[in-house]
């Protein structure tokens, strides 16, 4: 009895959780900045800067950064800005520090309250979502060469992740403001995204390329003190380590902005129209592949004992491996009897809230936020900040079914249309990974021992009625005869079989 084996690299579990923690503080604003008359738009990101596994728990701390920009209680410009910020940090029980995490922070809820002229007291909720991942090695029988050996087995499609690798892509570059725009005096504000992504795997390696898209509004160094918006598209490529990832490999990437800096600088005739970028990309690669795998879960003889030992797994099959976009579309939440004369600067934020199955179909919900700033028709700088739901449906009907989704936005453009009104066109991309898991029961090993008088006392042919439950399988194997025999004994064209049922059952001669 010849036996063969394979080991298999396979998903084995999914675990989940997530926590919410209120980042809470004081932010008052140092004397070099003037006094605040109005804000107009706060907005918040997380810097994770370490994980920690111990004691059966994950720790994660970390930064918010707070940003602020406000109508001075001068005549000096007409916007400031204020950065801030606050640390946090927070925990979660894990159920085996063996395996791999995933962790995914942002904030959920931005609130503060004016508390004077020179004071905020800011309320951030922070999302921290947790998913942990192992690998298991199995090793099953997959063929038994005798033919005195009966073997059940199918076939499963499998998802066998690859790799997962994350390297941070740091970039400067000396940044030029066009001829016809003024002098910048102050930055007020950056906003990058990553957009244009693409990559090529070559022998385990995968060369990435994308483009940073840097909005940069700043206060001009004019006598009105304008708030003035430009925008630079900074390409880059990185060559990323990715074992076992080749040409026919699913690779997913995600991208993360941080460590931005933009100083202003001066060029050679002495005008402050250069911008000194120094950012780090952050990008996290996925690599999986699938495979089909055929199990053998059971398996007797026709001519002596069978001993087999077997094991039990969970396989996931890929149902749904997608990186996709989509483009909303929002009109912004402007005040009532405001016209806008011009944008000013527009950025957007999605907020994943669920993707769960129902009625035969993916649903995956979430909200846009964005934010908008914008001089009006008479020339006063105003905001607005816009929520709006939306939801994504994909056919998909099953059960068992798991999925993993990531989000984020890629581009935000904003339009001054013919009534004064703004409409805000964002494009999103999301990565979703939808797999089916199912618990199965494999051979890893048997052992014959032939017997002589095996067969020798049952009657040529046996005549049953079938029971409730019966297989042509079971029945096979209880009288050491092939289901071949009995179909072909009894003109049998399927393995469908009805209570009662005569069947002839020959011996093996």
């Amino acid at each position: 009895m010849e036996i063969k084996k394979e080991t298999l690299h396979l998903q084995e579990s999914s675990f989940r959780t997530g926590s919410n923690v209120m980042v809470e503080g004081d932010i008052i604003l140092p004397d070099i900045k003037p006094d605040i008359r109005e804000i107009l738009l706060v907005d918040a990101k997380v810097q994770k800067h370490a994980e920690e596994i111990r004691g059966g728990k994950l720790y994660v701390t970390g930064n918010v950064q707070f940003h602020m920009l406000y109508a001075p209680d001068s005549n000096e410009s007409e916007l400031k800005s204020f950065e801030a910020v606050l640390p946090f940090s927070d925990s979660v029980d894990i159920p085996d520090e063996d395996l791999s995490y995933t962790v995914r922070a942002a904030t959920e809820h931005i609130g503060f309250s004016q508390v004077n002229s020179r004071k905020l007291s800011a309320k951030i909720i922070v999302s921290i979502q947790v998913r942990g991942l192992s690998v298991l090695d199995i090793t099953p029988i997959t063929s038994v060469a005798d033919h005195t050996i009966q073997r059940r087995a199918e076939e499963y499609h499998v998802f066998v992740p690859l790799c997962e690798a994350k390297s941070d892509i740091v970039l400067s570059d000396l940044l030029t403001v066009s001829p016809h725009m003024p002098d910048i005096d102050e930055i007020l504000k950056t906003e990058a995204t990553v957009s244009d992504t693409d990559y090529k795997v070559m022998n385990g390696k995968v060369l990435i390329r994308g483009t940073l898209c840097l909005h940069t509004l700043y206060t001009a160094a004019n006598e009105a003190a304008s708030a003035e918006q430009i925008t630079h598209n900074i390409p880059f490529s990185e060559m990323l380590e990715a074992e076992y990832v080749d040409e026919n490999s699913r690779v997913f990437l995600s991208f993360c902005v941080k460590d931005l800096t933009a100083t202003p600088r001066g060029d050679m005739n002495g005008d402050t129209k250069i911008i000194s970028l120094d950012a780090t990309v952050g990008v996290c690669l996925n690599g999986s592949t699938s495979a089909h795998v055929t199990l053998i879960d059971d398996c007797y003889s026709t001519c002596g004992t069978l001993s087999c030992d077997k094991e039990t797994a969970v396989l996931y099959e890929p149902m749904l491996l997608e990186s996709s976009s989509f483009t909303e579309q929002q009109k912004a939440a402007i005040p009532a009897g405001v016209k806008a004369g011009a944008v000013l600067s527009s950025s957007a934020k999605p907020v994943l809230k669920e993707c769960s199955f129902s009625d035969g179909a993916m649903h995956i919900k979430g909200a846009l936020v964005t934010f908008l700033l914008l001089r009006d028709d008479q020339g006063t700088v105003r905001s607005a900040v816009t929520e709006t739901p939306f939801e994504r449906v994909k056919p998909m009907s099953g059960d068992s079914l798991s999925a993993d989704c990531v989000l984020w936005a890629e581009q935000t453009e904003a339009q001054v249309m013919g009534d004064g009104s703004v409409e805000i066109c964002v494009t999103m991309r999301y990565h979703t990974t939808v797999l089916k898991f199912r618990e199965v029961t494999y051979i890893v090993s048997c052992d014959r021992q032939d017997d002589e008088s095996n067969g020798k006392t049952q009657p040529a042919i046996v005549i049953y009625f079938t029971e409730e439950g019966d297989t042509l399988w079971n029945i096979a194997k209880k009288y050491g005869t092939t289901v071949e025999n009995i179909q072909s004994a009894n003109d049998l064209e399927s393995d469908a079989l009805s209570i009662g049922q005569k069947l002839f059952i020959p011996k093996i001669l």
